[in-house]
């Protein structure tokens, strides 16, 4: 058998073709008809047989159409008059330092 990703990705290739077909076909039909997605032998490698890759096929979930919620517009709420902020205080600015003479 081969991986799970393989036999969903197969399963659904099959699901749109039988759905196409309007049935599933028997394992001899499938075989004699050409243009199908996937060979008759890869059935038998990727699902161990035909009948459990009908049955497999029988247990897929339905896909769901995906709904969006509608869109909802969220209102700020109201701006309040805000206080003026108090002035900061002033920083004192460093001194300058004093000038250093080079004697002789």
């Amino acid at each position: 058998m081969a991986s799970a990703i393989q036999r969903k990705a197969t399963l659904k290739k099959l699901k749109e073709f039988f759905d196409k077909e309007g049935r599933v076909l028997s394992s001899s039909e499938y075989r004699n008809k050409p243009g199908t997605p996937t060979r008759a032998r890869d059935i038998k490698r990727i699902f161990g047989s035909y009948s459990q890759m009908v049955t497999l096929l029988r247990n897929v979930p339905e896909e769901k159409p995906v709904v969006t919620a509608p869109k909802v517009e969220i209102k700020k709420p109201e701006e309040k008059e805000a206080k003026p902020a108090a002035p900061k205080p002033a920083k004192p600015s460093p001194k300058p330092a004093p000038a250093v003479s080079k004697g002789k």
